[in-house]
């Protein structure tokens, strides 16, 4: 992967929190600060006091400023070049932290927003710069693979039907078009009132991964526990590449739908933009591609931060996961492999 990619990793909140995990990953010390300097930062309390309700004299109170994370991460980023690439369970990981603390309905949570203060930003330079150099990243830049697996949520599913590309579509678009009219209806419009509602940009349904275990622990928004039955598929057809921020800008571009209505109060608070907002219009979209493909580094680089589309309209990779398919035309089949998984 080129050097400009630590740049790109580091423009994406998930590429961000992804190098803060490894940071405090590659060492207990920075971890435990971490957790001491997100506490702190400007967030409502129930957001950052899950594990540390129960206070006592080995766990005091503590007020760590991200300038003392920024110099622990320093200090840590040194030996970061010959640990990140030796330690492979290191970036899976951290990996499956930054999917699973993606928020699209709230503020960033807090080692999100210690993550994109400008010190802390900077020291995790180098940790981006190790892991750009892995075998493992130059992986994330890999187009969509034809053999993949899709889940099927839910116990004893296992001979249940896959749901069909074209079919999801037709019923996203239907839903885009319901959610837009109800929301000019109803929702006021200051856009800090608290209401909620579809906040994804694609369908949640119709997907493959690369990796079957993928399909389990790389899902944003995931309850736990899940089970499901993973079908082995393979795919064929025309595939759209999304490798970063502007291939998701191109696209909406091509096929713009305004969602304005439905997703401004969500987008607003991850965000903090307050403009017109537009997603790829998927039936178009499907007349010229039958599926999209999500690279990982993509995912990092461009998911959960505004994406500007023209002057006036903005977009937001929100609901999708790294080096996921999402299908729109029944370009896929069976191989007849099938199997149980559960994330716990």
């Amino acid at each position: 992967m080129p050097p400009g990619d630590v740049d790109a990793l580091l423009a994406g909140p998930r590429g961000r929190r992804l190098c803060l995990e490894v940071a405090a990953g590659l060492d207990s010390d920075v971890g435990q600060l971490v957790l001491w300097s997100s506490m702190g930062m400007s967030r409502p309390a129930e957001s950052w006091t899950f594990g540390w309700a129960v206070k006592d004299s080995s766990s005091p109170e503590r007020s760590v400023a991200p300038w003392d994370v920024a110099r622990a991460i320093e200090a840590v980023a040194l030996r970061a070049a010959d640990e990140v690439g030796n330690d492979e369970g290191l970036l899976r990981e951290a990996l499956i932290a930054s999917v699973d603390s993606a928020l699209y309905w709230q503020e960033p949570d807090a080692e999100d927003q210690l993550a994109a203060v400008p010190e802390v930003r900077a020291a995790l330079r180098p940790i981006a710069a190790a892991i750009v150099a892995t075998d493992e990243a130059h992986s994330w830049a890999a187009p969509w693979a034809s053999r993949g697996w899709m889940t099927i949520w839910g116990d004893d599913l296992s001979l249940a039907p896959l749901t069909s590309g074209a079919a999801s579509v037709a019923r996203w678009d239907a839903e885009q078009e319901a959610d837009e009219e109800r929301a000019r209806r109803e929702r006021p419009d200051d856009v800090t009132a608290n209401w909620s509602g579809t906040w994804w940009s694609l369908p949640q349904s119709a997907r493959s991964w690369r990796e079957p275990e993928d399909a389990m622990a790389l899902v944003e928004d995931a309850v736990a526990p899940m089970a499901a039955t993973l079908v082995e598929v393979v795919g064929e057809g025309r595939v759209r590449e999304i490798g970063s921020a502007e291939d998701w800008a191109e696209l909406c571009r091509e096929h713009p739908l305004d969602v304005t209505a439905s997703r401004r109060h969500d987008w607003y608070r991850v965000t903090g933009r307050d403009g017109r907002w537009v997603i790829p219009d998927l039936r178009a979209v499907s007349a010229q591609w039958d599926a999209l493909h999500l690279t990982t580094f993509g995912y990092l680089s461009a998911a959960t931060t505004t994406i500007p589309v023209d002057d006036e309209r903005a977009s937001v990779i929100a609901g999708w996961a790294p080096d996921c398919t999402q299908w729109l035309a029944d370009r896929f089949h069976e191989t007849g492999m099938r199997q149980g998984a559960r994330n716990c």
